[in-house]
């Protein structure tokens, strides 16, 4: 392949170098001291050893990015054109190979569903102002655009420093191409725009230059509107956690963030993140791009080209060349467009003039001329070709494709791999010069936690290899190759490896599959020796908690017997001096992102390996996923032809677990095997896997089972097939205070599971106003405050034993509250609410994303749950309701931030039991310690920056005694776990319990038990009014104007919530884009119903699930029973979805779990009719 001058960059390594070499630039060459390798052997094993030589001694030489972006934007047919530089694949397969799609239903779907990695070798050459950095290996992990499969996103940024995020310029800034930015920058990488598929531009829209000019200038200012916004958050956020440090200093010793002169947790991955550094094309960060026809340029390199044309420096013409600038041509200088329309009206921009006319001028003279007429499109072709300065073989420029001929001209001219990679090389900083803003997010432990903890934070940032240097490696996931692409020696460690597991498996004896799980991890210091002992640490491991010092939190590996491999596209080969040492010692240099083989039996998903023991090593932060893209819809499996093949399932089931990053399982309580998945293309891909890969059996999957929660809608329930309104009509009618608390306290604990189940019985309707005045909780001295915060009814639970009587009420809590708490991450609300020890030593040593999470959370209360009352009550013509909503919530807030025992469901849920003000006195010191942390913390949450809210609102109640407290709070934990509708999580909800002192003479009920008391909870939520809550998506819609009618009709009868519709900005067609809210239990087909009632004409859906939770508004015990309501939709309606939505799937949920559900048996009870009459 011919080029008009000798580039080193594209000479083989086999190849002698051409005579007529810039001595400057040998000279260059010189400084950049190229790694030596031999004469001999071919190119693909000496290219394997430069690689090898960077990754061991070169640690300044490597680079680590990914692709990320919207799906169908072009990330993988980019990544082919790199390969394609490092001889992985012919040129003419690129764009159809898709060579690193290594699954055969990748290939099919045309979509990448996982993320691989791929070491390159590329040689770095100087240029104007930029010194040659000379041999680099770059490590490219493509990452999966379908937002679906997010959490491998997060896996790939987590291992890398930089990020090439694709934009199709015809579509422009969609949904994934903003979550896949943002989360670019909460990883603290460094982004590279790469605005793909110019050719479109050109050729489907026939666009003109400045009209392409125009809507690339609006796709890059869409781009750097998230990097405006995320610096415009990250100020407000250190602003907050300024605040936030405040106000819990000024709690005095119980969160105090300053102990013996040491300061806070240091911020300095948040100060970096705020240093957003934007898109900007003269500095280099931008590329232009054409993934299709393979070229790519950045303004620099057109700089250099019309720099000696117009006769100005390439420095100035580059600062020049994008932006409001042209060539006045009688001045012979650049000057602003504003000062040259003056002379010439129909001035244009110097981008237009020397880039996109160019490039304008090869597509029409390629595409549209070889359209029209054959005669003298040859020639044409040879004259452009001659133009540019480049030799194209003749075969190639006349082909009689002149899309082929234009590619082979384009990528040759303006070669879009050599674009990418130097870009690469000069923008995303090597693993040592990122460490120093990620090492605080990457590993957030300061010197408090350990007294090894300088000694690790020294080595990881110096990236120390030597043999006396702790090993630290990261490990972001774990993959599964076949069997045919592991290195015979390997093969053959791994399958002996195999048999003895097989000998020692336990007691389901199924045998392995075939293939290897290895783990893709980052080296950060130290070095692999395998004749030291290594630790593997988990998640949940913890280094001031002994109890996690042992399995399964941690594991000890004697020997180290790992295998280091080098990311070879799909091979994989041994990182050692020989292939048959693959279990020598590996030096690998800091910031290598290798496979590792030998993990499989002790790391899950992610993992910390070290040669720290427990107790000394500081683990690397846990992976936190993208868009709380935690698992809503699950399966049941069983196998289908066998029973026997139970065991087959159950290992396949725990390697597809360990494989994907995103895949939950479990065993129920029913012994079903549960399968948690991200969305119905992600449940398609896992049952693919565990037929064909991980169990090889054929597997039967129940419907899918959503995820519901229980809540409340607040005041007293009067629904006459309620069980509680049944009960309390059971009751005498006797006036208000006349009626025993023993024979309230009876009829309340009494659970009738008949009643309880058949909620579809009829009775009479009672009022309000009657079940209020029943109530014997009014002598309480808290009734009044529980009534106006919209309380159910009470419950009473007599203790004679120790001679106080509880009222239990549920009140409903916001539902954005409890919407912030269920998505926030597991690790952070253990963190924040159930830190052992002593409470201000544990606040010291939050980490810097526990203290941003925390200040989220305080944003999210003070804007969604106290700001929009506060600001309706504000105005001048707000009504009462609106005033009395504000000061409800700030008297919720304060209730609290006083009067909380417990959080659930597993203690830091979005369910909150409050007590009375005061403890006991002499209780128990621990459980006393919990509880008031847990105080202090929602003291800081919703009482942190409001005056006035703190104010003391509890009132003189007897304390729980501690034995009534701890059987409390179990019995609490139980109904938070699973509630009284369908055994669902209870959410939003407040279980307040009163005491009041029993009178000697009220002292014949029964003592104390946690099931006496777990049945008042569930009769206290039924008393208030149930709900059910049910997961919504997130749908993002792209859709022409056509069918926007069709695209409504499909969201009404799936019952979405349309938030807002709106033209696309800045696209070219009339494109339109609708966001809704979509139930999960209707996202199922919702796809294929949208594209077959449009004929096709949605471009594009994107369905996310971001933790929000919706009410659902019907009462799942209301049924027809006045006349009218019979009369309009008669008795069978009852169980109608069209009429009750929230009655049928609480009873699919009953009859999947095998609870009683009253069915009738005969719907329509008429005789019937015979129309032939018998003689």
């Amino acid at each position: 392949m011919a080029t008009n001058a000798p580039d080193d960059a594209d000479r083989p390594v086999d190849r002698p170098r051409p005579p007529g070499i810039n001595t400057n630039r040998q000279a260059e060459r010189r400084r950049a001291a190229p790694l030596s390798t031999t004469s001999s052997g071919s190119l693909e094993s000496q290219r394997l050893q430069r690689v090898q030589q960077i990754l061991t001694q070169r640690p300044e030489r490597i680079r680590n990015i990914c692709i990320v972006g919207h799906i169908d934007h072009g990330k993988t047919t980019l990544a082919d054109w790199l390969l394609a530089a490092n001889g992985f694949l012919s040129h003419r397969l690129v764009g159809k190979a898709r060579y690193m799609d290594f699954r055969e239903d990748e290939q099919q779907r045309g979509i990448t569903m996982k993320s691989a990695g791929v070491t390159l070798w590329h040689q770095h050459r100087s240029s104007e102002g930029v010194d040659g950095v000379g041999d680099c290996a770059i490590t490219l992990i493509d990452s999966p655009g379908h937002v679906d499969f997010a959490v491998e996103v997060s896996a790939a940024a987590r291992l890398s420093d930089g990020a090439l995020v694709v934009v199709d310029v015809v579509e422009g800034v969609c949904s994934q191409t903003r979550a896949v930015l943002r989360r670019a920058l909460q990883e603290s990488l460094r982004p590279v725009l790469v605005l793909n598929k110019l050719d479109r531009l050109a050729l489907e829209l026939h666009m003109t230059p400045d009209e392409a000019y125009a809507q690339l200038r609006c796709v890059l200012e869409d781009a750097n509107a998230i990097l405006g916004a995320y610096e415009a958050e990250m100020e407000i956020r250190r602003a907050e956690e300024n605040a936030l440090d405040a106000s819990l200093s000024a709690l005095g010793d119980a969160l105090q963030l300053q102990e013996n002169g040491v300061g806070p947790v240091s911020t300095t991955a948040e100060e970096t993140c705020s240093k957003v550094q934007f898109f900007q094309p003269e500095s280099g960060n931008v590329l232009f791009a054409s993934a299709y026809d393979g070229w790519g340029f950045r303004v620099r390199d057109f700089a250099r080209i019309g720099a000696a044309r117009l006769g100005v420096a390439p420095q100035q013409l580059r600062d020049a060349l994008w932006g409001d600038y042209c060539w006045h041509a009688r001045r012979k200088h650049i000057v602003p467009l504003g000062e040259a329309v003056a002379d010439k009206p129909r001035a244009r921009p110097l981008f237009v003039q020397l880039v996109l006319e160019n490039i304008w001028h090869v597509y029409r003279n390629f595409m549209e001329a070889s359209a029209a007429a054959a005669d003298g499109t040859l020639a044409v072709r040879d004259q452009i070709a001659a133009r540019v300065g480049v030799a194209v073989p003749e075969r190639d420029l006349h082909h009689r494709d002149a899309r082929h001929a234009l590619q082979s001209l384009m990528s040759r001219w303006l070669p879009l791999n050599r674009a990418v990679l130097d870009t690469v090389v000069e923008h995303v900083p090597s693993p040592l010069q990122a460490l120093s803003a990620r090492l605080e997010m990457l590993w957030p432990h300061t010197r408090k936690a350990s007294p090894s903890a300088l000694q690790q934070r020294a080595a990881m940032r110096h990236g120390d290899t030597t043999p006396e240097s702790p090993l630290m490696m990261l490990v972001g996931k774990m993959f599964h190759i076949e069997a045919s692409l592991v290195p015979p020696a390997l093969r053959r460690q791994l399958e002996a490896r195999a048999a003895v597991e097989n000998h020692d498996a336990d007691e389901d004896g199924a045998d392995r599959p075939p293939g290897s799980l290895l783990a893709l991890a980052r080296v950060f210091c130290g070095s692999l020796n395998s004749t030291g002992n290594l630790w593997v640490y988990g998640p949940r491991y913890r280094a001031d908690v002994g109890a996690t010092h042992q399995a399964p939190y941690c594991y000890e590996m004697a020997g180290a017997a790992l295998n280091v491999l080098l990311l070879n596209g799909r091979d994989f080969v041994p990182l050692t001096d020989s292939p048959t040492k693959s279990t020598a010692r590996t030096a690998i240099a800091a910031g290598a992102v290798v496979a590792i083989a030998g993990l499989d039996a002790c790391v899950l998903k992610t993992a910390t390996v070290s040669s720290l023991a427990p107790g000394v090593c500081l683990p690397f932060a846990p992976l936190s996923d993208i868009g709380g893209a935690r698992p809503v819809v699950r399966v049941a499996l069983e196998p289908a032809a066998r029973l026997s093949e139970l065991p087959r399932l159950r290992r396949g089931l725990r390697l597809l677990s360990q494989a994907d990053p995103a895949v939950e399982t479990f065993v129920s309580e029913s012994g079903e095997l549960i399968l948690g998945v991200s969305g119905e293309l992600h449940l398609e891909r896992c049952l693919t896997d565990l037929r064909e890969t991980f169990a090889r059996v054929e597997i039967k999957a129940s419907s899918p089972m959503i995820a519901f929660r229980e809540t409340v809608a607040g005041g007293v329930s009067i629904t006459p097939q309620n069980p509680w309104v049944t009960s309390q009509r059971q009751l005498p009618k006797m006036r208000h205070g006349e009626e025993s608390a023993a024979a309230a306290a009876a009829a309340a604990a009494t659970h009738d599971d008949e009643e309880d189940a058949n909620i579809a019985s009829e009775s009479d309707g009672m009022t309000d106003a009657e079940i209020v005045s029943r109530e014997p909780a009014a002598a309480y001295p808290d009734a009044e405050l529980l009534r106006g915060l919209r309380a159910g009814g009470a419950v009473m639970v007599p203790l004679p034993n120790e001679g106080i009587e509880l009222a239990i009420r549920a009140l409903p809590l916001p539902l954005a509250l409890a919407n912030g708490i269920e998505a926030a991450p597991l690790w952070v609300l253990r963190a924040l609410f159930r830190g052992r020890g002593d409470r201000a030593r544990s606040t010291t040593e939050w980490s810097p994303a526990t203290k941003m999470l925390f200040a989220e959370l305080c944003e999210a209360v003070r804007r969604d749950v106290f700001e929009v009352g506060e600001r309706d009550a504000a105005t001048e013509d707000a009504p009462s309701s609106d005033r009395d909503t504000a000061s409800r919530t700030s008297i919720l807030g304060s209730l609290l931030a006083q009067r909380t025992i417990d959080m659930g469901p597993h203690g830091v849920g979005p369910v909150w039991l409050l007590g009375p003000l005061c403890l006991q006195e002499h209780s128990a010191g621990e459980g006393d310690d919990e509880v008031m942390r847990l105080r202090d913390m929602l003291r800081a949450i919703f009482c942190g920056e409001r005056p006035g809210a703190t104010a003391d609102i509890g009132v003189d109640m007897p304390p729980l005694p501690p034995a009534v407290r701890r059987s409390l709070i179990s019995a609490f934990q139980l109904v938070a776990a699973a509630g009284p509708l369908c055994d669902e999580p209870l959410l939003g909800v407040a279980l307040v319990v009163s005491t009041r002192q029993l009178p000697p003479s009220e002292s014949t009920a029964s003592g104390l038990s946690i099931t006496l008391l777990a049945e008042a909870l569930r009769k206290a939520f039924l008393a208030a009014n149930p709900r059910l809550a049910e997961p919504v998506l997130r749908v993002e819609i792209h859709c022409s104007a056509e069918a926007l009618g069709q695209v409504h009709s499909v969201l009404s009868a799936t019952r979405a919530r349309v938030l807002h519709e709106r033209l696309k900005e800045h696209h070219i067609t009339s494109m339109f884009v609708i966001h809704a809210y979509l139930p999960v239990h209707e996202s199922f087909g919702f796809v294929d119903r949208v594209r077959r009632a449009s004929s096709g004409a949605v471009a594009d859906v994107q369905m996310r699930f971001d933790g929000r939770w919706q009410l659902l508004p019907q009462d799942p015990f209301w049924a027809p029973t006045t006349e009218s309501e019979v009369e309009e939709l008669g008795v069978e309606d009852g169980i109608n979805a069209a009429n009750n939505v929230a009655r049928k799937l609480v009873e699919q949920v009953r009859v999947r779990k095998g609870q009683r559900v009253a069915h009738r048996l005969v719907e329509r009870a008429e005789k019937q009719r015979t129309l032939a009459r018998k003689k």
